[in-house]
């Protein structure tokens, strides 16, 4: 390895930290050489720090000389393996640790949860063929956490504040051992101060009722809307008065298919209706239907606060509006908590302008995901604020035989929670 190419990149992406790691390789033809999927592990002997570890993903050649060739090597964090498999399932209202814990778990391999940190339950999710990855996004979107998957293949999730820098403040005017070469800039481009989010169903707060008459042949009945679920308090079928057992209908094929008993009734989601199995007499009789459905929902979330900053920067009322379409908020339940949980999150993290600044460290252990308390007295009008380290790009300087390396790093701030 051309030890001078190395270059180590964390950066925060949609709630997750994720690291990447560049460098090139002479080898002699016919020689080993670096194999995309790979395992990399960069560490220093003197102190067994990992500095990265994770997967290649790309693997460029080209001829040095006559004898060497020389190739670039791009690799990233464990991600790409947690991401082999694909999560389907549906988790009731609990703590967003179990749901990450369980996904770890059951949908990859090799990876533990001792770095995931209780932050509060979470509304019912429904995951649709989502990469891990993704569902752990999501849930830390709702939270307001940040979360990355560590050299040691250990998964961390925790709140935005709690990870802390290698120093916990810096005073921009005084201090000249931590940092040096600060650029700041304040950007107002991206200001959302009123959310409103639609796209998304939620569960009727009142039943519908429909009633059919059985003529001894027809087995579906179209309720004309999807049922929120099939639990006694969300939905009720009964057939001459009698009450049936509802079923998920997830069999392919399901008119021709003679499964279920005679009290049984299939509940289809897709097809917005209700069906008996055909291996059983159809109804004959009246069949009654009482049900909660799923209807179209929209919220607006407000921050007045924002609002009345940016009316003191500029005319008018202050409100920056913008709007989300994410069916992915779909909630089960008669209420709008992922809509709201999203609303909130974005005029916290976008309200206001945000205060961004770039410099350079010598400190050791900066990490995308991190955060400390900048102070001015004469920057910026100056300012006391909680900066959020966005992203790392960390470099060798020297590195003695033997002895420990020298690090500089490039850290880009904001007093924004994710990049703005």
């Amino acid at each position: 390895m051309q030890l001078k190419s190395l270059r180590i990149t964390s950066t925060i992406i949609a709630d997750q930290t994720t690291a990447e790691a560049e460098f090139l390789v002479r080898n002699a033809v016919g020689g080993w050489r670096p194999e995309a999927g790979n395992e990399m592990i960069i560490s220093t002997t003197s102190d067994t720090v990992r500095h990265f570890a994770g997967n290649i993903i790309r693997v460029g050649e080209r001829a040095s000389n006559k004898v060497d060739l020389l190739y670039s090597v791009s690799a990233k964090d464990y991600t790409w393996l947690f991401d082999r498999r694909m999560v389907t399932t549906t988790y009731d209202s609990s703590s967003g640790a179990a749901i990450i814990a369980d996904i770890v778990n059951n949908y990859t391999t090799g990876f533990t949860t001792g770095g995931i940190q209780n932050l509060g339950n979470i509304a019912q999710q429904r995951l649709d063929y989502v990469y891990p990855s993704d569902a752990i996004r999501s849930i830390a979107d709702q939270q307001s956490a940040h979360w990355y998957i560590d050299f040691n293949k250990v998964v961390q999730y925790f709140s935005a504040i709690s990870n802390i820098a290698p120093t916990t403040g810096i005073n921009f005017d005084t201090n000249t051992a931590d940092y040096g070469d600060l650029v700041l800039s304040e950007d107002a481009s991206n200001v959302k101060n009123r959310i409103i989010v639609q796209g998304y169903q939620k569960a009727s707060t009142v039943q519908f009722s429909r009633n059919f008459t059985g003529d001894g042949a027809t087995r579906f009945f179209g309720l004309g809307y999807q049922p929120s679920g099939l639990a006694a308090s969300q939905m009720t079928v009964t057939v001459d008065g009698v009450a049936q057992t509802l079923l998920y209908d997830t069999i392919d094929g399901s008119p021709g298919n003679s499964e279920g008993g005679a009290n049984d009734m299939f509940v289809c989601f897709d097809n917005m209706g209700i069906r008996k199995s055909t291996g059983v007499a159809a109804p004959s009789s009246t069949v009654v239907v009482l049900f909660n459905y799923m209807l179209d929902g929209g919220v607006q979330v407000d921050d007045a606060a924002a609002q009345s900053e940016m009316a003191s920067r500029s005319s008018g009322d202050g409100v920056h509006m913008f709007m989300v379409q994410d069916p992915s908020m779909t909630n089960l339940a008669a209420n709008d908590d992922l809509a709201l949980a999203l609303g909130n999150a974005l005029t916290t993290r976008y309200g206001q302008p945000s205060l961004e600044g770039q410099f350079k460290s010598y400190l050791q252990g900066w990490r995308a995901g991190q955060y400390l308390t900048g102070t001015s007295a004469r920057r910026m009008g100056g300012f006391t604020q909680t900066f959020y380290v966005h992203r790392v790009d960390k470099s060798l300087v020297s590195h003695p035989s033997g002895g420990s390396p020298t690090w500089v790093h490039d850290v880009f701030i904001s007093n924004s929670s994710l990049p703005y």
